[in-house]
């Protein structure tokens, strides 16, 4: 289950209908053909679907979070700390224990760590630097201090 990789078998394929009669009542029930197909959809969405999204303003020696969407909610209580170290120069940090999953059932909720293994920022004033990424951070850098010392704004897709 997101944040991490799955594959059908995490859904529990392959399956098949309790008796040879199929789905007995299509109000109801699913037909193991259309769970089995749902299963696969999902599993592979986890391959490439970004775990977080993330926008930072950067302007007058701070930063800060400005949205966040994430495989983990978006309530501020699953945000990154943002360090703002420089210049130009930001680091988000999201608690590396990890949050719990969006279970609505809280006696079955999972906490999954993030495992962040690439990203892409996007900004309409600054060039940047290659960010440095580990599964729970993730540093910005600015290439041109000219465009860093201005007010600006980024988004991170974490993946």
């Amino acid at each position: 289950m997101l944040p991490d990789v799955s594959a059908p078998t995490t859904y529990g394929l392959p399956k098949d209908n309790y008796d040879g009669d199929g789905m007995i009542d299509p109000e109801t029930d699913l037909d193991f053909s259309e769970y089995e197909a749902m299963a696969t959809d999902v599993a592979a969405s986890t391959h490439v679907l970004p775990r977080a999204i993330v926008i930072v303003a950067v302007g007058g020696g701070a930063a800060a979070v400005t949205a966040y969407r994430s495989v983990w909610g978006d309530e501020p209580a699953v945000w990154p700390t943002v360090a703002y170290n420089n210049v130009g120069d930001t680091t988000l940090t999201w608690v590396a224990g990890g949050y719990p999953d969006l279970n609505t059932t809280p006696a079955r909720r999972v906490t999954r760590a993030p495992a962040f293994i690439a990203c892409q920022i996007q900004s309409v004033k600054a060039g940047f630097n290659d960010p440095t990424l580990t599964s729970n951070t993730l540093r910005v850098e600015t290439f041109d201090e000219l465009f860093a010392a201005d007010s600006q704004q980024y988004t991170a897709f974490l993946y």
